[in-house]
Parts: structure tokens; sequence; C-alpha cells
């Protein structure tokens, strides 16, 4: 396939998407940078492999590929230059990967940005250099600018549920395996939407699927090998303490302590989850809880009924026993699991459902 080349005289109008950037990429177009940000790794690391794909030479990786990672912000390190300007070996381009150097934290200073803007000027056709960062400052908007004016920033978030319901019904159907909208759901829901972990876990069911001839995958298939619905529970358990049955409460606690899920990690859901009732208590619309809180459509509607239960002076009298509870651990004066039970009894004992 030949290669169109990217005119940097044309500049960039924007931000782009995942979509966006895997269009150029399958249509030829390659950039000699990018700047890559978001909480979505999967989708950065899909971009990177399919950059290396189509630039690198095979067997050229150990001459024409270098990746770094700044393990704390210094700056800019004339390293990336050397590398950047080093020409190809065997490759059509030599690709740089820098992962969170830090372009927008405060040790990036005013002189750094005057170098980088140096190098960008001058920066060799002959080269892919790519930058990945977890956040941006976009009030720094001369060094975005630097970007946009000499190649590509790329923003890869957690994508919406739809899509993601299609692309996990479609992992599952290349291996002729169906699964109901319910176990996707609950797929989604106990991953938090990220693809990572949603890949692994689509991996796992299709071994098993294999392994005993079965090719529809349920929630009971989902329970059975899939790490445990901490939101879920988190929502079953402050049922309980809104009917103020603390031993049902109890009785998930030990659950999820019995699967190994870490205390603070579970304490940190049900303070996220006093949060978004609070949020769905205002918003009372279940579309507009979905655009808010980025959350499946089954679960707005689950906060929205569970939310129409609490007073909202309940609600957020609830969530600052969280951070009291929070204080008292950080302080030595509790320990983890004895805050959490006494976090259960108070909130239980403040709050029942109207």
């Amino acid at each position: 396939m030949a290669t169109n080349k990217y005119n940097k005289d044309d500049k960039a109008k924007g931000v782009i998407d995942f979509s966006g950037v895997s269009a150029e990429i399958k249509a030829g177009i390659f950039r000699n940078l990018y700047l890559i940000y978001g909480d979505e790794a999967y989708l950065t690391d899909k971009i990177i492999a399919a950059l290396r794909k189509n630039l690198i030479a095979p067997g050229s990786e150990s001459v024409d590929f270098y990746s770094f990672e700044v393990k704390k912000s210094s700056g800019l390190s004339e390293d990336i230059r050397t590398q950047a300007f080093t020409p190809p070996f065997l490759s059509k381009k030599r690709m740089v990967v820098v992962r969170n150097l830090g372009l927008f934290a405060s040790e990036f200073s005013k002189d750094d940005t005057a170098k980088l803007e140096s190098w960008l000027k001058g920066l060799p056709d002959s080269v892919c250099l790519v930058f990945l960062e977890e956040k941006i400052d976009k009030r720094k908007k001369a060094l975005l600018q630097l970007f946009l004016d000499f190649g590509a920033v790329v923003e890869v978030i957690k994508q919406q549920d739809d899509m993601l319901c299609r692309w996990i019904a479609g992992l599952l159907n290349r291996d002729e395996i169906s699964i109901t909208i319910d176990a996707i759901n609950s797929l989604i829901s106990r991953n938090d939407s990220d693809m990572r972990a949603l890949q692994n876990d689509i991996e796992k069911i299709t071994l098993y699927c294999h392994g005993s001839n079965t090719n529809m995958v349920d929630t009971r298939i989902v329970e059975k090998l899939c790490a445990p619905d901490i939101r879920g529970s988190v929502f079953q358990m402050t049922d309980a303490i809104g009917l103020r049955k603390v031993e049902d409460a109890f009785r998930i606690l030990d659950y999820l302590i019995a699967l190994k899920e870490p205390i603070p990690r579970i304490r940190f859901m049900l303070s996220r989850h006093f949060r978004h009732l609070i949020c769905a208590k205002d918003i009372r619309n279940s579309d507009a809880i979905v655009q808010k809180l980025k959350v499946l459509p089954f679960v707005a509607r689950n906060l929205s009924r569970q939310a129409s239960g609490f007073s909202r002076e309940q609600l957020v009298d609830a969530l600052d026993q969280c951070f009291q509870t929070d204080l008292l651990i950080k302080t030595g004066q509790i320990d983890e699991r004895t805050a959490l039970e006494v976090l259960l009894i108070s909130v239980s004992q403040a709050t029942s459902f109207s």
C-alpha cells in the first residue's frame, strides 16, 4: 500500500479521537509528531502497535524503535532530541515513544517549552515522535498549540457503553460465541469500563466456552469466571443500609472480604456511590445521569431509584461520615475493617428509605 505523506503545512484543526487517528493510519497517513493523552491505556497501546506495525521494518525494532518512560518529571532531556534526529536504519521512519514526561506539569518550564519548539520546527520527516501523557492542562495553550501546529493531538478516553457493548459482542462473535445483554452489562460494570480489564475477562470466558463446549454466555458464567461486581455489591449494601438491615450489609461486606477484595477499595467504592447518589438526587433524570456520571443506563436507573429513597441531607451526611472514617484511619485511630463496620452501622442508623 502506498504511503500518503502528511503535509505539516496543513494545520491540525483540533484534537482527534481514537477513530480519527485509526482512520489516518489505515489510509497510510502518518504524522511525524503525536501527543496522545487520556485514561484508556488499551486504546493508547493499540495506536502505538498500529504505528509500529506500519512504520518499523520486521527485525529492525532494536535499531529503529526507541521507547522510554520518565519516572519523575525533570524537564526536557537531550536524549529525546538525539533519538528523534537519528535517521532510521531499515524502516520507513524511526519511532520514538516518550511516556509520562510531564509536559503539562509545573516542572516543565518555559525554557523547556522554548527548547521543545525549536526541536519540533526542525523535526525530520524520517521520525515518528510520540509523547504519551495521562493528562494535559488545556490552559497551557501555547504548549498544546505546538503539537496542534506540528502534529496531531489524540485523546483516548473511556469509551461509551454502547460502543463497549458492540466491541464485547464482536470479540466473542469471532469465536462463534453469543452473549446476553445482561452479561455484557455485568462485565462492563465490574470492570468499570476499562477495556484492558474487559479484554482479560473476555479471554477467560472464551477459553472457558471452548473447554466446556458452550456458545452462549450469561450472567452465571460471568459471575463464575470474573472478578466480583463491587459496584453491584455496593448497590445491595446501600439498599440494606436504607432498610436498616445491618446484618445484610455485613453479609455483603464479609462476602467481598472473603473474595480478597481490598477493604480500602470497598470503602472508596461506597464513598463514590454516595457521591453518585447525591448527583442522581439532584439530576433525577436517568438519561442526564448517564451523561453526567458516564455510567451504563441500567446503573443510572438504579441510582435514580435508590436516590429516591433517601433525602439529600441523609446522603450528604452519609458522604460526610465516609470522609470522617477516612480521617480516623489515616490518623491511626481505628483499623480498616472496624472502621468500615462502624461506618455501615452509623450510616444505617442515620438513614432509612422513605
